[in-house]
């Protein structure tokens, strides 16, 4: 039962990871090579906005769900099988027109609606590894989690990057789409446990939800300093993240140079580190 579980989990987190790997990886370095201005380059960061505001709507996908079908697969089957609609939409995006104002706002609305997308799957994939997980479960299902957005941020970054280089645009993104739903399959035959709701969780309203989640970190002064050194860490990596693949451009590097030397490196590193 524990292998199923994490190689579930996996599943799960690798097909969130692909989306996101492009988005944060490779879509920076593919504007800059299709000659959008750093300014357009530097606006595509509020694209990870709803990873940001997802605890607005995450006491709804916690409280709401169809237990016949499965409380959290009700979330994440809709989430991912729209990621792979989307995808298939963005193959046939003409990427030589991105420097044209209508079809570049039309890429930002679409790869914003997959961001909301794999955001609300995060959520339910999140609360169902915290439901079905036991204590001595967490140290590995982490594991599992952390190896598996990894891979996708491989794949969906780095490996699309190099893939690019020698094929088109629309066969890329149709196998990009194919992983998604390839690693739909585990969740779609997993039976999902009844979500057991507690009287106490019945009573409060998702507006208070939302305000214990705040409380619970403000009012612990170690959690809360913690909480400022994650801000101003990730602060400093969004700004300069997305500016150095177009940098690497600017400097001459190819496609599969940047794929493999900045994103394939870079997240294999953080997977040595996860274990």
């Amino acid at each position: 039962m524990s292998r199923h579980l994490y190689l579930l989990l996996f599943s799960l987190y690798w097909a969130q990871g692909l989306p996101v790997g492009f988005m944060t990886h490779a879509l920076p370095v593919i504007l800059r090579m299709q000659g959008v201005s750093l300014a357009h380059i530097g606006g595509f960061g509020l694209l990870m906005l709803p990873w940001s505001i997802k605890i607005l709507w995450a006491p709804w996908i916690d409280r709401y769900g169809t237990q016949r079908f499965g409380h959290y697969r009700s979330w994440i089957i809709p989430t991912q099988l729209c990621s792979v609609l989307i995808l298939i939409a963005l193959s046939f995006l003409p990427i030589q027109a991105l420097d044209q104002p209508v079809f570049l706002l039309t890429f930002f609305a679409a790869l914003m609606l997959l961001n909301l997308a794999g955001a609300t799957q995060d959520i339910a994939t999140d609360g169902l590894a915290v439901h079905l997980l036991t204590l001595k479960q967490q140290h590995w299902g982490n594991t599992f989690q952390v190896i598996g957005s990894r891979l996708g941020f491989i794949v969906g970054g780095g490996a699309l990057l190099w893939a690019l280089e020698w094929l088109s645009w629309q066969p890329t993104f149709l196998v990009l789409a194919a992983l998604v739903l390839l690693n739909t399959l585990p969740i779609v035959l997993f039976k999902e446990p009844a979500k057991e709701v507690s009287v106490f969780y019945e009573k409060i309203s998702c507006k208070q939800s939302i305000r214990q989640y705040f409380n619970y970190f403000l009012n612990n002064r170690i959690l809360k300093s913690w909480l400022g050194v994650l801000v101003t860490f990730k602060v400093a990596d969004g700004l300069s993240g997305p500016l150095l693949k177009p940098l690497m451009v600017d400097l001459g590097l190819s496609l599969s140079q940047i794929g493999i030397y900045i994103t394939i490196l870079g997240a294999v590193a953080a997977l040595f580190g996860a274990v």
